[in-house]
């Protein structure tokens, strides 16, 4: 706990840099599909399982960027991130007379990354930009869900038949309600006039074990996503002397 805390103030002590000197801002959002991963105790090399891989969710953002040089740029967020596994289980209350169960959780969070933004225009003056970004969050629970499929079987006049039910439990009294990490992204931007458009990919992993007893695990996100940024003042990459000042 105490080292989400020390994050949590790193985050902040980061976002406090004077926006005053970014001598252009924008505002955008961003919104696309992310994997769903546990690392289910086995380090993260567990997120590209077979049981635990095309496990997607939803995810979106709002978010302001600001510029303080032609490759430096500061851009908190404001991110539903939707998580989770199609093979963690975090409760052993099962129906008595269920067998043959497949496992899923879903776990939404609401983070808040800084990220470092550095990139650089394919040719000096050319509207399209590539990018990297990477900073640390801190993530707030909202819900999370553990689904079950049960089948059971029976014999009914020499005939063999079955039935299943699907039905969800409210595991949050069992995780932590706070995490923090790490996010990263690459993408591509094109710009014209007061507007950028992007592509980007990249992914989050939390730091700290999401459950409050039982097996360890950490809890991440391979994310894309498509987005648009607006500029409150005009941003063309085609000046040759568009950063001279900074």
């Amino acid at each position: 706990m105490k080292l989400k805390v020390y994050l949590l103030f790193a985050i902040l002590i980061v976002f406090a840099v004077p926006v005053c000197k970014a001598q252009y801002v924008a505002l955008g959002v961003r919104g696309g599909v992310n994997s769903r991963n546990f690392t289910n105790g086995e380090g993260i090399s567990k997120f590209l399982a077979g049981d635990t891989r095309l496990n997607t969710g939803p995810t979106g953002a709002i978010f302001l960027e600001f510029k303080y040089s032609k490759m430096f740029s500061l851009q908190p967020m404001l991110e539903l991130s939707s998580q989770g596994t199609k093979s963690g289980v975090f409760s052993t209350g099962y129906p008595s007379n269920y067998y043959n169960f497949r496992k899923s959780a879903e776990l939404n969070y609401l983070m808040l990354p800084v990220l470092a933004k550095f990139g650089v225009n394919l040719t000096p003056r050319s509207r399209y930009r590539i990018y990297t970004s990477v900073g640390p969050y801190v993530s707030l629970l909202t819900s999370a869900r553990q689904y079950y499929t049960a089948t059971q079987y029976f014999n009914y006049d020499g005939v063999n038949y079955y039935k299943s039910q699907t039905y969800a439990a409210d595991i949050r009294p069992d995780l932590h309600r706070v995490n923090g990490g790490i996010e990263g992204n690459v993408g591509l931007m094109y710009t014209v006039a007061n507007t950028s458009l992007f592509v980007e990919g990249g992914g989050n992993y939390g730091l700290f074990n999401v459950q409050k007893r039982g097996e360890y695990r950490n809890t991440g996100a391979a994310t894309i996503a498509i987005g648009i940024s607006y500029w409150f003042q005009q941003l063309d990459y085609r000046r040759a002397d568009h950063f001279m000042s900074l």
